[in-house]
């Protein structure tokens, strides 16, 4: 019994900081973008590109908490459950491929640190997927039916 309690607590402490890191993540896109438009235009689509995707980011990760922190989540319509639906893996591999992009300048380090963050925020939203999902049969179709729900 104590061995369960200890994994649920790894298992959140890995849930916010797979948050926490995305939401560091958002912000570091957002200031690397702003910083490089007002160094200059020299590379306007990327820099549109990584500003566009740390508020894409920073918009999901907000949605996500507020999601989590509302009670009837089911009751609350077709967006909701759209919004739990793309949560864990879904959400991990559009992080990564969103980071693909980030390495066209790859003499760039701040470009290149921005897709590294991007790519890592993805794998951690892979790898607590793995930690989430349960190990008996049974319980992972009744859990994996309500989580969709």
């Amino acid at each position: 019994m104590a061995n369960e309690s200890s994994k649920s607590t790894c298992g959140r402490f890995f849930a916010f900081f797979t948050i926490t890191f995305a939401f560091l993540t958002s912000f570091s896109l957002l200031a690397i973008g702003i910083s490089q438009f007002i160094k200059g235009p020299g590379n306007l689509i990327i820099n549109i590109y990584v500003t566009a995707i740390g508020v894409l980011i920073l918009f999901m990760e907000f949605v996500s908490v507020t999601t989590s922190c509302m009670k009837n989540t089911e009751e609350s319509g077709c967006c909701m459950k759209t919004i739990r639906w793309a949560d864990n893996w879904k959400r991990g591999i559009f992080y990564i491929l969103l980071s693909i992009f980030c390495f066209m300048k790859l003499f760039s380090v701040l470009y290149v640190t921005s897709g590294c963050l991007t790519a890592a925020s993805g794998v951690f939203y892979c790898m607590k997927t793995c930690r989430d999902t349960p190990k008996d049969k049974k319980e992972d179709k009744k859990q994996l039916t309500t989580n969709m729900a």
